[in-house]
Parts: C-alpha cells; structure tokens; sequence
C-alpha cells in the first residue's frame, strides 16, 4: 500500500514504479528486473497518463499496460479480469489508483467487509508471484507521521494483509517529500 494526503505525487511515483519495471530501469536508486506491469488507473483519463509518462521519460518500448476502466473488486469479475490478463500478458506489477476507487461501492470503514475483498486478492497475489501496489489515501492532514498502518484512510484491515504500507507525507507548497515505510520483513519503520 501506498498513502498519502491527495495531490502529493502518489500516482506520479506509483507511475514511475510502473515505467522502470516494465523498462528494466531504475527506482529509488535500485535496478529492476524487466517485467511486464498493469496500471489500473481509475482516476486519470489516457491523456493524463501519456503526459506523465513523457514527463516521466518512461522508455516507448516499457511493457505496461493501462486499464481505465476495471469492474469493483467487491465483483467476483474483478479476479477473473485479472487472472486473465496475468495469463495472457504475464504481468508481475499491478498497480491499483487507488484502492479507493477499486473498492467500488464497499464502505471502506466496514472492517469486515473490506478485510473479505483485500484477503481474497492478497491470496490471488500470492498464488500467482504477483506484486500489487495499491495506491490509497491518508485520513489526517498531517505531514508527520501518526502511525504508517492506521494513517491510511478507511478501515485498518485495508492494510492488515499488506506485506508492506508506505506513507508519503509532504507539507502543502513543499518540494520536498518523506517516504516512511514498514512491514512485515522490516524490522522497524524505514525512512
């Protein structure tokens, strides 16, 4: 899971995650394995997407593909969808913007509810050797970290079964911007 306060650069970075691995680029400084990555972008049209990739300098050639358009993951076609298209396109990144969005019409301060949706995806992941980033919302208007879990916006089982939740915090009319992350192979939280 990735969070953070609207317009603070969640879907540029999440974006650009996507381009170095569908290139065999950099990220963060880290080379990445060339491996074909799905973008499922349910608030930026096409244009938007072309302009930042440019921006970006993502490569012509990167394999990623975009949906703008996906059935809910409350929707037993959500899974079906995506197992398709690993299938046909060997995806190994899917990213998700936002998780908000591909939650549908599921209250996500429903504990059960959205434990239930984000359990059954974690499981297809896994089954699969899939990687998903799940971009996401922090509830706080706050550029200090409360906590990285509970910050994230909605119910706290959003990100219970999350191997790993980043938080990006960046105080309004700031450049700079702080990546904390913790999980479940991290000893303590990293900035």
């Amino acid at each position: 899971v990735l969070a953070g306060r609207p317009k603070l650069g969640k879907s540029w970075m999440a974006l650009q995650l996507a381009g170095a691995v569908a290139s065999g680029g950099k990220f963060m400084n880290t080379e990445t394995p060339r491996r074909p990555a799905l973008y499922i972008a349910l608030e930026d049209s096409p244009r938007r997407i072309k302009d930042r990739l440019n921006l970006q300098r993502t490569s012509a050639s990167a394999a990623i593909h975009f949906e703008f358009d996906f059935p809910s993951l409350s929707d037993d076609r959500a899974l079906l969808a995506l197992e398709r298209l690993r299938a046909e396109h060997g995806y190994q990144l899917i990213v998700f913007d936002t998780h908000a969005r591909a939650l549908g019409k599921v209250d996500q301060n429903d504990q059960v509810a959205v434990g239930l949706v984000v359990g059954q995806l974690q499981r297809w992941a896994i089954q699969h050797d899939v990687c998903l980033l799940l971009v996401d919302h922090h509830k706080k208007p706050s550029a200090t970290v409360n906590d990285l879990v509970s910050d994230v916006m909605g119910a706290t089982s959003k990100t219970a079964v999350a191997d790993a939740v980043m938080g990006l915090y960046r105080q309004r009319g700031q450049r700079d911007a702080t990546l904390k992350v913790t999980g479940r192979d991290i000893e303590a939280d990293v900035t």
